[in-house]
């Protein structure tokens, strides 16, 4: 009985530790996504696009003011101050857009978050 709790603790700490690492693989948002501090505005429009948002280059542009006359953004979260970006707006683009970091645009490798194959729910409504 010892040994079989022994083993049943060191397969989940085994798939706690490294399971991450396939999962992290699968889902490819993090190739490509704009830095919402130092993106141009056909840049963020591009990816606000991505993201299904109607009036992308409007939006692109209040996202530009806002950072203009408020400064550098230290969260997305600080997204839902700007005109235009709702928290369902919000929650269709979070992925695409940081903070920090090069702005990754390379429209060739950057694909749309997808349904979960195993689970069925949508990378989109995945909450951090």
């Amino acid at each position: 009985m010892k040994r079989l709790l022994a083993m049943t603790m060191i397969m989940l700490m085994f798939m706690l530790t490294f399971g991450g690492m396939a999962y992290g693989s699968y889902y490819p948002w993090g190739r490509g996504q704009a830095n919402v501090n130092t993106a141009t505005q056909e840049e963020l429009a591009w990816f606000l696009g991505r993201g299904s948002v109607d009036n992308a280059e409007q939006v692109a542009e209040n996202i530009i003011t806002y950072r203009e006359s408020s400064g550098p953004l230290t969260s997305t979260d600080e997204l839902l101050n700007v005109e235009g970006i709702d928290e369902d707006t919000y929650d269709l683009v979070r992925l695409w857009l940081k903070t920090s970091g090069p702005t990754d645009h390379d429209p060739e490798k950057t694909v749309r978050p997808h349904t979960d194959p195993f689970f069925g729910f949508g990378i989109e409504n995945y909450r951090d």
